[in-house]
């Protein structure tokens, strides 16, 4: 009796240790065949969790696979809590915009930021890539980030200024920075396949993408392929959101605007709208919106979240990446 009460407890603190994202070969103890867990590895899932994220007409298409796999079931919304806790938020740099986000930019979703060029993004993208470094009572997430430039603007040089700033060493901030240039759309999806093989042997805390519709406005053109490339950007975001669920990083994406002409116009100035449409405002945990303000200041808006109220923060671009504005 003794001997089964010491055998639940210790089954009880694995699992309180215990959390994903676990490695794939945790399969076979489950009575998966070691043939069948190869070829699911080689096909880009590398842990559990993407097997079991993953559609069943995708698992089909993997050559060859012979065993039965079964789907995650229901939880309780008690365990979802204790999942929640986990939850981290990366600091912005700004105290003002932290505020508002409630802490920062938050792990296990995707946060979309849009705005005009010269509004801030990819300020914060940069910013964001030597907090996210720094330790959990810093406001940091104690991990690496993952860099994938479109637009060819990320600058290696910002990190250094930004590490100064925090006290960190510039090298080593370098150094926990994967950087990958996306030269076209089909080329920036097949970089999160090698993304998560690169995180399941790492701890990475961020996976930023800059901007993530950029190539999508030049690779399709006109409406008659406005169908296809909402199902190429809405698959690029889903397998977004599987890292996210998978490893537990905070994912931040960029998004370019477009003039948006109707009649509202005429009165009250040029009015924005985000590029992707519904495709991208769903994929979207967290939306806000980027827009100038006086000389350096920028004014960031919560556009929509699950979980923040709409409000407004001032925040400043210096030398020291994003920072509270001095009045």
């Amino acid at each position: 009796m003794e001997q089964q009460q010491q055998q639940q407890q210790h089954q009880e603190d694995l699992e309180e240790v215990q959390h994903g994202p676990f490695p794939i070969e945790q399969l076979l103890a489950s009575g998966i065949a070691s043939i069948d867990v190869k070829k699911l590895k080689d096909a880009g899932l590398c842990t559990v969790e993407s097997v079991a994220y993953s559609p069943r007409k995708d698992l089909l298409h993997v050559k060859g696979i012979t065993s039965k796999l079964v789907p995650l079931g229901f939880t309780s919304a008690s365990q979802l809590h204790a999942q929640r806790l986990e939850i981290i938020q990366i600091t912005t740099g700004s105290r003002e915009l932290d505020k508002v986000l409630e802490g920062g930019i938050e792990t296990g979703s995707i946060t979309e930021i849009y705005g005009e060029f010269r509004s801030g993004k990819t300020q914060l993208c940069h910013t964001l890539c030597v907090t996210c470094q720094l330790a959990l009572d810093q406001g940091g997430g104690c991990g690496k980030a993952m860099y994938i430039d479109a637009e060819g603007t990320f600058r290696p040089q910002r990190l250094l200024q930004i590490a100064d700033r925090f006290g960190l060493n510039g090298p080593d901030v370098l150094d926990n920075v994967a950087y990958a240039r996306a030269y076209n759309t089909d080329h920036q999806s097949r970089l999160l396949l090698e993304a998560a093989s690169m995180m399941v042997d790492n701890r990475f805390a961020l996976i930023v993408v800059d901007s993530a519709t950029a190539l999508y406005r030049t690779d399709f053109s006109g409406r008659g392929e406005l169908s296809a490339r909402q199902m190429h950007l809405g698959k690029f975001l889903r397998s977004l959101q599987k890292l996210a669920d998978e490893f537990g990083v905070a994912v931040v994406i960029t998004n370019q605007v477009v003039a948006q002409v109707d009649g509202s116009a005429l009165f009250a100035g040029p009015q924005i709208k985000p590029i992707g449409g519904n495709i991208m405002a769903h994929a979207s945990t967290t939306r806000l919106a980027f827009r100038k303000g006086r000389a350096e200041e920028r004014i960031c808006k919560v556009i929509s979240s699950p979980c923040l109220a709409e409000a407004e923060a001032r925040f400043q671009i210096s030398a020291e990446g994003v920072t509270d504005v001095k009045d």
